[in-house]
């Protein structure tokens, strides 16, 4: 098969703007009729590796079909696909792959991990899908999956406005994102490196629920700051915070004066983030905390890519003052990465020696 045009694709994706859009966009210029439903995590799911509980959670979810009524409220399953195209799945339950399979015999059933199988048992899924990618070269070694990083989507505008910013950096709070990106900040006050930072925080989550949060971590963390509670609820007043999405073409022209762009991972992952494959794919240098990118089969030996501590992040100024590196090889492998090229790896429209998937 070289094409999808003409063929029925179920996009089951979280909504995660704007990866999710990217590729609906994106099959649908390939000529596919889509329709997408966007997969919430249902509370209290027992397949999340951290949670408490688990017994009484699996007894709730087994006892409530939690999933199944979720997705009883889409229409979609009861109709003919050539594809289901799911991203996560984290509340898709077997029964429903069953129901589709029996519905669509002959449909091609794929599973795409962006997030990593230490936060989440993705792996009970696998026996339902004819292809399983992930995002997390560790994983893929693991579970003896196919690895795949993340896409990038072309700026249609262009790459090549002034350069503003040595660094930049703008995403959601999460773990010790705020602390890393205080310290880079200070290393560049002294170092006399100008820098673009932006931490959104958009879900402040239920207060009772927030509030025992911050106890167990006063208890568990005698005498260290509790930075996410407090800057959750306006007790660190800090210019880099926002509680609104920053405007995508303010993100992408920010992204565009930028030299490097620093990547700050959720410290039990592997997998690279969009930010990082965008970046490269914008010629823009990485900056990351994620030291496991020096083992990446793909990544390890790009000359854009530079590995700093989170704990104590310094700064090579000279080498964030070089030109990006466009040798074949990172180019080749970018090239194929791009958006259009990725959705034909994922559903296999491309012939098995020029894919660069890896288990």
């Amino acid at each position: 098969m070289t094409s999808i045009s003409g063929k029925r694709i179920l996009l089951v994706v979280p909504k995660f703007a704007p990866l999710d859009s990217q590729i609906m966009n994106e099959l649908e210029i390939q000529g596919a009729y889509v329709e997408i439903i966007y997969d919430q995590c249902q509370k209290f799911n027992p397949n999340f590796i951290k949670s408490s509980f688990r017994i009484i959670r699996k007894c709730y979810y087994k006892l409530n079909n939690l999933n199944i009524k979720y997705h009883s409220q889409f229409d979609q399953w009861d109709k003919e696909w050539d594809y289901l195209l799911c991203i996560n799945g984290w509340s898709i339950d077997p029964i429903l792959l069953k129901k589709i399979k029996t519905l669509n015999p002959n449909i091609k059933c794929i599973l795409y991990l962006w997030d990593s199988l230490k936060t989440f048992r993705f792996n009970c899924l696998f026996p339902f899908f004819d292809k399983v990618y992930t995002f997390d070269y560790q994983d893929s070694i693991k579970y003896n999956i196919d690895y795949l990083p993340l896409f990038w989507v072309e700026n249609k505008n262009g790459n090549h406005s002034e350069i503003k910013y040595d660094l930049s950096f703008i995403g959601k709070l999460h773990s010790d994102r705020y602390e890393v990106i205080k310290k880079i900040e200070k290393y560049c006050r002294n170092n006399g490196i100008n820098y673009y930072f932006k931490i959104i925080i958009t879900n402040r989550g239920s207060n009772i629920i927030e509030y025992i949060k911050h106890l167990l971590f006063k208890l568990k963390n005698r005498g260290q700051i509790d930075y996410r509670y407090d800057l959750l609820y306006g007790k660190i007043i800090d210019p880099i915070i926002s509680f609104n999405y920053v405007d995508p073409i303010v993100a992408q022209n920010i992204i565009n004066a930028s030299r490097c762009i620093i990547d700050i991972e959720i410290p039990e992952q592997s997998g690279l983030t969009n930010r990082t494959i965008q970046g490269l794919g914008y010629q823009k240098k990485i900056i990351t905390t994620n030291f496991k990118i020096k083992n990446d089969v793909l990544f390890q030996n790009n000359p854009n890519i530079i590995v700093i501590d989170r704990y104590n992040p310094i700064i090579n100024t000279e080498a964030i003052s070089q030109n990006y590196s466009s040798d074949k090889p990172n180019n080749t492998i970018l090239e194929k990465l791009r958006i259009d090229n990725w959705i034909k790896i994922i559903l296999n429209m491309k012939k098995i020696n020029d894919m660069i998937v890896f288990k």
